[in-house]
């Protein structure tokens, strides 16, 4: 199981990669993980998925949450492609943040996601 928080301040580091996690291109992702990354000091963040595979299930048991202004919540099964190489901006709360949080429940193990960002 595996739980993290982390916050990246877009004014000293305006853009970059993320990962899923920290073995992401050797190993899959670990069941139950729970991590979070905030974009602080930002009014917009542009997010390009390089890559996104996460369980394919209706249910949508692993997912990604990118909160800011508003919540858009990714799942492989529903709308995943449509997130797939396409920059997608996504407008910061009032306190100038944008959040990314990525569960997985107990079962199942992919790849994760690889994006790139501009903030």
């Amino acid at each position: 199981m595996g739980s993290s928080s982390q916050q990246v301040d877009a004014r000293r580091k305006p853009s970059g990669y993320v990962v899923s996690h920290s073995d992401y291109g050797q190993l899959d992702y670990r069941p139950q993980t729970n991590s979070r990354l905030t974009f602080t000091n930002v009014e917009t963040v542009d997010i390009y998925f390089v890559d996104l595979n996460l369980e394919d299930y209706a249910k949508c048991y692993d997912y990604v949450i990118i909160t800011g202004a508003a919540s858009t919540k990714i799942c492989q099964h529903q709308n995943a492609s449509s997130f797939l190489q396409t920059w997608r901006s996504f407008n910061a709360s009032s306190g100038f943040s944008v959040s990314i949080q990525f569960y997985s429940d107990n079962t199942g193990e992919y790849k994760g996601f690889l994006f790139q960002y501009k903030g």
